[in-house]
């Protein structure tokens, strides 16, 4: 599901959010980015964090389902040793993997999407998808799709407050960027991605759907 907004110019109220959100950060709470490359930024640093302690999940629920299997005295046993090892297996292997390969932020995909090859991005707009358990809303999910010129299409998880503090800055971010989601841009960058990439004309357009 996507809702709707606008991308607005820098205003004084946003720079007063910009100013704010640094004093809070003074006192111990998470600092709102001014741009992209900071949200990036400090997104990877978290994703490094995390790693280490997804993979000490993973390694323990691998030695409780070594364990049982060790001690097994049937077939039963020795099944559910199995079966208490496999969820943790794949997420070792994928966290693995992505830690080594993406240790270095000049090797991440979005940051280096967005630092070398900015041109190429043709059309960026937000996801928020409501979340449901047994008809029941629990809450949102929201994520910055980066979408460009060759049909490849980068998405990154962020919180409401992170996507509001983004807002009035990616108009200046990708000036030759399409903003906001509709489905004949969807059908578009399906076609033909080079048709959402922005002239010089449109940078008079004062707003843009945002998602």
């Amino acid at each position: 599901m996507k809702t709707t907004g606008d991308i607005v110019q820098p205003t004084s109220a946003a720079r007063e959010l910009r100013a704010l959100s640094k004093e809070n950060g003074k006192k111990g709470m998470i600092v709102k980015p001014e741009s992209i490359e900071d949200f990036l930024k400090s997104f990877h640093g978290r994703m490094m964090k995390i790693g280490p302690i997804v993979s000490i999940v993973c390694y323990i629920g691998l030695g409780i389902g070594l364990a049982v299997m060790v001690a097994s005295r049937d077939d039963q046993q020795l099944v559910l040793g199995g079966i208490v090892m496999a969820p943790f297996l794949l997420p070792l292997i994928g966290n693995s993997v992505t830690s080594l390969r993406f240790r270095s932020i000049d090797n991440w995909p979005p940051y280096r999407l967005v630092t070398r090859r900015r041109e190429d991005v043709v059309w960026v707009y937000f996801i928020s998808t409501k979340i449901s358990i047994s008809g029941v809303p629990v809450g949102k999910t929201h994520q910055i799709a980066l979408c460009g010129c060759d049909g490849k299409r980068i998405t990154v998880g962020l919180h409401k407050g992170v996507m509001e503090a983004l807002m009035p800055s990616l108009a200046g971010s990708f000036p030759h960027a399409t903003l906001g989601w509709t489905e004949e841009r969807e059908a578009t960058f399906k076609k033909n991605p080079e048709g959402l990439r922005r002239t010089m004309k449109a940078f008079t357009q004062p707003r843009y759907s945002l998602v």
